[in-house]
């Protein structure tokens, strides 16, 4: 059974405890962390083994002494990238974060396996096709047997059948016969939670629908499969915009190319060019 992923997003959300991390140690220390998410998500996809043979091994593959390496995971860890309590009792590196991000990535899997002694996440959190593996099966069943339930009552998930008509008009009114059509034949090509994520975000950054449909058709064309994927390719392309200097001064927030590449190689390439051009940190 496939366990990792091909290709993981840097969260917006830990901007500020990497900037922290570069600002004690420099870009060995930024590269250290997205070299550990790259090991962790192209492995067993939501957590790593941290035992001191593989971190002598990793401090050898990027040039750094076992001393730099183990200073860099206790910062990781005091600013809550990995989780304490996970890495001192089990000695495993993972978090919240990975967590979500691994469980949505692999939520069009027939079946996504999670040990429950690792799980950092709330029940609510959980995709329908995730089996937890521990001790007490019966504590999975009881999840899956409230989720069902949720679902007789009638209550609105993500990929309920509301549609994106019915999303559309809530957010911006109602619409004209032709954008009714144009969001069938797009209903049928995209998932729901892409659409609906799209939407929302042209809300937000005060977009039209002629925007919104162009997001949406270069969505359908790069074969998008759910948000994760979405947003690893408008990241990518954000970073090679502002690499390349061709910021026009406009709002950049939803770029979006549909010639954007999936290649963590080059994507990493790309994340540590950009940040040393907007280095503001000293070691």
């Amino acid at each position: 059974m496939q366990s990792g992923i091909h290709f993981f997003p840097l969260d917006t959300n830990l901007d500020t405890k990497l900037q922290l991390i570069e600002c004690e140690y420099g870009l060995e220390g930024f590269a250290v962390i997205i070299k550990l998410w790259q090991k962790i998500y192209g492995g067993e996809g939501y957590f790593i083994n941290w035992e001191k043979d593989i971190a002598l091994l990793f401090a050898r593959e990027l040039g750094l002494t076992i001393e730099a390496l183990e200073n860099i995971i206790a910062a990781a860890v005091k600013r809550e990238i990995f989780n304490k309590e996970i890495l001192e009792k089990f000695g495993i590196l993972t978090s919240s974060g990975i967590q979500k991000r691994f469980l949505e990535a692999t939520r069009r899997r027939k079946e996504t396996v999670i040990k429950k002694e690792l799980l950092l996440i709330r029940e609510e959190q959980i995709p329908q096709n995730v089996n937890i593996l521990g001790n007490n099966v019966d504590i999975y069943q009881k999840n899956v047997d409230k989720t069902n339930q949720r679902k007789k009552e009638g209550n609105k998930q993500i990929d309920d059948a509301a549609g994106a008509a019915e999303l559309y008009e809530k957010l911006f009114g109602t619409m004209t016969d032709q954008v009714k059509k144009e969001l069938r034949s797009i209903e049928n090509q995209l998932e729901f939670s892409v659409i609906k994520y799209i939407i929302e975000l042209a809300k937000i950054d005060g977009k039209g629908w002629n925007w919104t449909r162009t997001v949406l058709k270069n969505a359908i064309k790069d074969g998008v499969k759910d948000v994760m994927q979405f947003e690893a390719i408008r990241e990518q392309h954000a970073i090679k915009k502002r690499t390349e200097k061709k910021i026009s001064g406009k709002n950049n927030f939803l770029s979006y190319s549909s010639n954007a590449s999936y290649d963590i190689a080059e994507f990493e390439k790309r994340v540590l060019e950009k940040r040393i051009k907007e280095r503001n940190c000293t070691n």
